[in-house]
């Protein structure tokens, strides 16, 4: 599974990091659809992530530390 997926596939999920990063259910519903963050996004959904303590696998933290666009 992609880390996108593992990450925001939970039900629920796409709600919470919207309101916790402050951005638009549909824009982080599309990253889901797409299986992509933008680069430029990551580090906020990675603090997200710690707010809502979430605890992602490491394959998802790695994808998020990469804030590099790819």
């Amino acid at each position: 599974m992609d880390p996108v997926t593992e990450l925001l596939g939970p039900r629920g999920r796409v709600a919470a990091i919207a309101h916790v990063i402050r951005s638009p259910h549909g824009t982080v519903w599309e990253w889901k659809r797409n299986a992509s963050i933008p680069h430029w996004r990551r580090p906020a959904v990675l603090e997200g992530v710690r707010q809502l303590r979430i605890t992602p696998s490491p394959e998802v933290i790695a994808y998020l530390a990469a804030v590099e666009a790819e």
